[in-house]
């Protein structure tokens, strides 16, 4: 998920982390996987890791709430990719997102 105060095309250029004034989102379903994911959070403070399970709606919703209370409800970019890492994605880093 990314959530920019610009008008940006969502999808172009560079990756969405880079800039500071997006804010992005990965959900995961377990911080012990995390790995590089978690250590360029560390690394870029607009990046939030949030832990849910996409099949289970309460959890959604705390998710959702989580995302709302940083981007005052607002999110320009939702991007669900869960179980469709394909042989295009599958090799990317999370520094490409």
């Amino acid at each position: 998920m990314v959530h920019s105060d610009k008008q940006d095309p969502p999808l172009t250029g560079a990756p969405k982390s880079t800039d500071p004034n997006n804010q992005v989102f990965a959900l995961i379903r377990s911080m012990g996987t995390a790995g590089s994911l978690e250590e360029l959070a560390a690394r870029r403070k607009n990046i939030h890791i949030v832990v849910t399970d996409i099949s289970d709606p309460t959890k959604l919703d705390e998710a959702a709430a989580k995302v709302s209370k940083v981007t005052a409800g607002s999110l320009d970019v939702l991007i669900l990719n869960a179980g469709s890492a394909g042989p295009d994605t599958a090799v990317l880093p999370p520094s490409a997102l």
